[in-house]
This record gives structure tokens, sequence and C-alpha cells, in this order.
């Protein structure tokens, strides 16, 4: 599934209530650092890329539509690039 949002504001930013405005607003699921620190397969994914691996997005994103916060803010301009159609934050 592509994101269909983009969110580029760094964490303590109100990204927390952002994931829940989009959720409840059906643009979710929304990804969000709360995702790494209560899913070690998303922890195990993001660290693999930190540690120098291949950017493979969509298994980083699978099942989510948007995204906020670390660390997809720090990626921003290359989410950008890879979905031109969604709405960037």
């Amino acid at each position: 599934m592509p994101l269909k949002v983009i969110g580029t504001g760094f964490g303590r930013t109100g990204t927390d209530s952002m994931r829940t405005a989009l959720n409840m607003l059906g643009f979710g699921p929304t990804h969000h650092m709360l995702e790494i620190i209560e899913h070690p397969a998303q922890r195990e994914r993001w660290q693999a890329l930190a540690l120098g691996g291949a950017a493979d997005w969509e298994h980083l994103f699978e099942g989510y539509a948007a995204c906020v916060d670390w660390p997809s803010a720090y990626y921003w301009r290359e989410l950008v690039d890879l979905y031109p159609d969604a709405r960037v934050l």
C-alpha cells in the first residue's frame, strides 16, 4: 500500500496527536515511533536501515498508509520522491 500522507515534523512537535487525527480521519494506519517501540519486527527493520541496509520502503511501511515522527521524518525527501501523490505535512 503506498503512503498517502507523509509527515515531515520531528518528534515532540505534536506528531502523536497528528497520528491520532490521521487515523480518525481515515488516512491510517499511521506509522509513528511508537510502532517501533511496540513492535519488535518494526524495530528490526528500521535498525537494519540505520546500520546501512537498503531502504525497502514497501517493507518498512507494510500495512501503513501514513507516517509521522521518527524515523520516517528523517527520510522525508526520499519518501516524497517515492510517493509523489502523497500529501505532505
